[in-house]
């Protein structure tokens, strides 16, 4: 005969059917390599043949967590349909996929007014455990202010050593030097940079050029075009008129 459906409320039954204790039982639902793998496909199979889920809104108010990441896409405005959008999108799954893989929920943010205390609230309301900042703007003073508070928070965006908030991202500077490096083995005399240098990330990168040219005693004529927003027709449309 097949197994008889009984109705499970609690993780007591669950912990009772497969044999184990209820620790077990909890931290299989929270996949913990604590659980052997075996252990936790028998606990999570019992789970779904009784229709048991877990109330993770009541775990949330047991723990004062809500195991939700804010994102906040500070980036330039976009001023065409199809700005650099892809990249921007693939960033943003990435940091989905890893926020998913540690079961925590993604809370994707407009950009509030550039101030400590906009963040400060969001946390203190417990909209969220936590910020990613996507991108810096241009300048960080509103960063280094939140940063003097107790909010836990991220950026990407340009790394400074002598920052006070943490920030992942790639070495602009190096960049800007390869760059560089490039078109003194080039013989070229007349380079343009195109971007907006009230932005970290783009500042490095012209510093990076310049100390490429002058590492190698190049006295190449550099000319600077500064662009509203960081799209492929906004830097287009500024080199053809150039």
């Amino acid at each position: 005969m097949p197994a008889r459906k009984i109705d499970l409320t609690t993780m007591d039954d669950i912990a009772r059917l497969a044999k184990v204790s209820k620790a077990t039982v909890s931290r299989a639902f929270k996949d913990s390599p604590m659980v052997k793998p075996a252990t936790k496909e028998r606990i999570l199979s019992i789970a779904r043949r009784h229709g048991y889920s877990v109330n993770w809104n009541a775990q949330k108010l047991r723990t004062n967590r809500t195991n939700t990441v804010a994102v906040v896409m500070h980036l330039p405005p976009q001023s065409g349909e199809h700005a650099a959008a892809p990249f921007f999108f693939q960033l943003l799954n990435d940091v989905a996929r890893g926020l998913w893989v540690r079961r925590h929920d993604l809370l994707l943010c407009s950009p509030e007014a550039d101030d400590a205390y906009s963040y400060e609230v969001m946390i203190s309301s417990k909209r969220a455990d936590g910020i990613i900042f996507l991108g810096q703007g241009p300048g960080d003073k509103w960063l280094r202010d939140l940063a003097r508070t107790r909010v836990p928070f991220v950026v990407w965006g340009a790394v400074d050593a002598h920052s006070s908030y943490c920030t992942v991202g790639s070495d602009n500077e190096k960049g800007g030097m390869l760059a560089g490096q490039r078109f003194v083995e080039l013989g070229r005399e007349r380079i343009v940079f195109v971007g907006n240098r009230s932005h970290p990330e783009m500042e490095q990168r012209r510093q990076g050029l310049q100390a490429a040219l002058r590492l190698a005693g190049n006295e190449a004529e550099v000319t600077d075009i500064e662009i509203p927003d960081f799209t492929f027709e906004t830097g287009y449309s500024a080199m053809a008129a150039f």
